[in-house]
């Protein structure tokens, strides 16, 4: 059951982590899109 709950609460901040990457990634190429335009 602890061990269980330890895989979910790994698997969840690997999901958020991931999340935040994608933003990053794509709020870092729209920075650089308008920086390029601009």
């Amino acid at each position: 059951m602890v061990y269980q709950y330890r895989i979910s609460v790994i698997y969840d901040i690997s999901q958020l982590v991931h999340h935040l990457d994608y933003m990053l990634h794509n709020s870092y190429i729209t920075c650089h899109q308008v920086h390029v335009q601009g």
